[in-house]
């Protein structure tokens, strides 16, 4: 059963979940960390080849129709 306090989760898991999750934990340091935020803040202008990929993607997806 889950406790909720807060705005914390607290779960149990198994040792072998928490070494999966350690194995996972990207750490980054103070720099890499303001750089990361500054370009999800605002992203650069996207290159020529992304552009085309995304029409493409969009003309493929609306060819399909709708999923049921």
């Amino acid at each position: 059963m889950q406790a909720q306090t807060g705005r914390r989760l607290t779960v149990g898991i198994t040792a072998h979940e928490l070494d999966t999750l350690k194995l996972a934990t990207i750490t980054l340091t103070r720099r890499e960390s303001s750089r990361l935020l500054e370009l999800l803040d605002a992203p650069p202008p996207r290159n020529e080849k992304f552009v085309q990929a995304q029409a493409r993607y969009q003309r493929t997806k609306a060819d399909a129709g709708p999923a049921i």
